[in-house]
């Protein structure tokens, strides 16, 4: 008798284990889908629950910059939340600024599908558009057009449209995005004249779009562009005065790694 309760408890003991692990098993093996939208272009995908963000959006045609591999410590593959990620944990916000995280982006290659979302991509950090889509969700196939940034958007509205290429850019589009980006002055729409001027720099001021000194013009040229926060400047450009004032370090650009480090080096300013 003595013997035989050990045998029993432990037998016992064995299914309770057996259970709980029949039931973990069980929680991990998510089944179900949810729809992904992406508001740039309104192109929703369905996905299996419990994809990665960011590989299962490669799967479809969509690119994003990931200077770390997927690794959840370049803040390049981030992605804004509009809807259905209330609270992004640790993993999701990794290096991304506090003035980001407030705004809403998370990293998409550490964020787990696991219901209906919408998310707006940063068009300076996706370098591949699909040429087509069509919704898995139905509808018919669209041409995904990427919405332009707010401030290139506010620049190009007032600007003639004519896409003649006087500016040195194919479109008033470029135009608008390489004075965004510092590659640009607010003089180089020749057809516009000075009424056109005008309108660009009001729109400049109000968009909080500020044209670089030629010393910071220099530095920007070479910048990845990602304003991704890691220097500590939330943009580019701002980094690039900074630079170009000696109020920071060319070390301070993280993404570009040694290449453009020895770039910044390089310029005289």
């Amino acid at each position: 008798m003595q013997f035989i309760i050990p045998i029993v408890s432990m037998s016992v003991f064995a299914l309770l284990v057996a259970g709980i692990l029949a039931w973990v098993s069980s929680a991990l093996t998510m089944e179900g889908e949810a729809k992904v939208r992406i508001i740039n272009n309104g192109h929703v995908m369905v996905f299996p629950l419990g994809a990665n963000l960011m590989t299962t959006m490669a799967e479809h045609g969509y690119s994003l910059m990931a200077q770390c591999a997927g690794g959840g410590t370049c803040a390049t593959c981030r992605v804004r939340a509009i809807s259905g990620i209330e609270d992004p944990n640790s993993a999701m916000l990794g290096p991304i600024s506090p003035k980001l995280q407030k705004e809403g982006w998370i990293l998409s290659c550490q964020t787990t599908v696991m219901n209906d979302i919408e998310v707006e991509l940063f068009d300076a950090l996706v370098t591949g558009w699909p040429d087509e889509i069509t919704s898995d969700a139905g509808g018919e196939a669209v041409v995904a057009e990427p919405a332009l940034p707010p401030d290139v958007a506010a620049l190009r509205d007032v600007l003639p449209g004519f896409d003649c290429g006087a500016c040195g850019y194919e479109t008033c589009a470029a135009y608008a995005r390489a004075v965004v980006d510092g590659q640009a002055g607010l003089e180089g729409c020749l057809p516009g004249g000075a009424p056109v001027l005008e309108r660009l720099q009001a729109a400049a001021q109000t968009a909080g779009v500020v044209p670089l000194s030629p010393e910071a013009a220099k530095l920007r040229g070479v910048l990845p562009g990602f304003d991704c926060d890691a220097c500590g400047y939330p943009t580019c450009n701002a980094f690039a005065e900074a630079l170009a004032t000696g109020d920071a370090a060319p070390e301070a650009c993280t993404p570009g790694g040694e290449p453009v480090l020895k770039q910044l080096q390089g310029i005289k300013c």
